[in-house]
């Protein structure tokens, strides 16, 4: 069975809209933030729904690294989800500890290939890249640079590697999609296309969810 983990309802509601939500497919909201999306994914994958779960999908919207390869109501596929500000803050930087570096977990590039082959599919052309989750929203266009270019990252998210850590302590294979919703700049939510962003997301799901099912299954 596939686990779809979003961080809010206004994620799950497009979704489910088009998936539905049965014996293949569960939705778990996880709220907003790393604490919340390690804690409501590591409890789910440690109860017994969890024994029924093959895979989790982590799926949302996002905003893009200016310069990443990534524009407005682009569909990004996560090659790799890093905690992008935990470490040493200086000023609009944010440098690891050289002790403690952050925790990183690369998705299989042949479950990449497999969701980026069933986008292209339906007319959606990914683009495919390292994801950084982050606690604070980047509202500035120097932090968004400095964090896009230190992981060579195409977009910024706030869940994403707590959901994939919750998922490698399970032993459970993660993937994650997003639709950008806005660019990592200084900050504009006039500029932000968020409605626009769920609907791109839902096609996205749509295409990539089926294929994601029968990778569970397997």
């Amino acid at each position: 069975m596939l686990l779809i983990a979003v961080a809010t309802e206004m994620e799950r509601a497009p979704l489910a809209a088009v998936l539905g939500e049965g014996a293949a497919v569960r939705f778990l909201v996880t709220g907003v933030g790393p604490a919340a999306a390690a804690v409501a994914v590591g409890s789910y994958l440690a109860g017994d729904r969890g024994r029924e779960i093959s895979l989790v999908l982590n799926a949302g919207v996002g905003g893009a690294f200016v310069g990443g390869g990534a524009g407005l109501l682009d569909i990004c596929v996560a090659e790799s989800e890093t905690d992008g500000d935990f470490g040493i803050c200086l000023g609009e930087d944010v440098r690891p500890f050289s002790l403690y570096p952050p925790f990183r977990h690369v998705v299989p590039p042949a479950t990449v290939r497999m969701v980026s082959e069933a986008l292209c599919e339906r007319g959606l052309i990914p683009v495919r890249g390292p994801f950084v989750t982050v606690n604070a929203v980047s509202a500035t266009a120097r932090r968004g640079a400095n964090l896009g270019r230190r992981h060579r990252a195409v977009l910024e998210n706030m869940e994403g590697a707590s959901v994939a850590r919750a998922c490698r302590h399970h032993d459970v294979p993660f993937a994650a999609i997003r639709a950008v919703s806005n660019m990592v700049e200084d900050r504009d939510r006039d500029a932000w296309r968020l409605d626009e962003a769920l609907e791109r997301l839902a096609v996205a799901a749509a295409a990539a969810v089926p294929v994601l099912v029968e990778e569970a299954r397997a």
